[in-house]
């Protein structure tokens, strides 16, 4: 499964700009319990940010490691 938020760039879920990372933690257990094998969480971020930088500022990296996610950036990473 993988699980596309919006994290445009690294800033506090409060301020609107980025899904809030409640939310895809909620999802991804719902993915979990409904017997996914594997969870990625992956996006990439607008011009001038990284989606690897939004997901330590925002709280995804926590989330990816409590429930054993992958994360995953657009603009990094293979796919």
């Amino acid at each position: 499964v993988l699980i596309k938020p919006n994290l445009i760039k690294p800033v506090s879920y409060t301020s609107g700009t980025i899904t809030n990372p409640n939310v895809v933690k909620a999802i991804a257990e719902l993915c979990k319990s409904a017997g996914a094998k594997e969870i990625t969480i992956a996006d990439g971020a607008a011009v001038g940010y990284r989606a690897s930088e939004a997901f330590k500022t925002c709280g995804y990296e926590e989330i990816a490691q409590d429930g054993n996610y992958k994360l995953l950036d657009f603009a990094d990473d293979n796919y």
